[in-house]
């Protein structure tokens, strides 16, 4: 278990990865476009860097308070970033990221993916919002 702690600085109570986990899984049940989504992004990761385009005003996304309010925040992911939390299933992509040196654990619904590209081919997979 990861020893990054979540402060709910509302209610000023810790909040546990498995807990954002848990509570992302109780949000929404993938569909078929989430599943499309995990699919582009696995294959694209598979050959190099990836960014993701989210909106990160979207619920049970789990960002930096400054990029809360960003409606197409890109983040980058590749296994050679050697992230040891770093994991992707039918909800999204979990794990913790560098914001400017600061550690913070993110989280990525399907839901909020606007756009998957890879930096290695330069391939590019665009959804409309909801």
């Amino acid at each position: 278990m990861s020893n990054v702690i979540h402060v709910d600085f509302v209610s000023k109570t810790r909040i546990q990865k498995d807990q954002i986990n848990q509570n992302q899984t109780m949000q929404s049940q993938p569909n078929s476009v989430s599943a499309n989504k995990r699919r582009v992004f696995e294959d694209l990761l598979e050959k190099g860097m990836v960014a993701v385009v989210l909106d990160a005003t979207s619920q049970g996304v789990c960002v930096p308070e400054k990029h809360k309010h960003d409606p197409a925040l890109i983040l980058n992911f590749s296994n050679c970033f050697g992230i040891h939390d770093f994991v992707h299933d039918a909800f999204g992509v979990y794990c913790t990221l560098s914001y400017g040196g600061v550690q913070f654990y993110t989280v990525v619904p399907w839901d909020a993916v606007t756009a998957i590209a890879s930096h290695a081919t330069h391939e590019a997979v665009y959804w409309e919002r909801k």
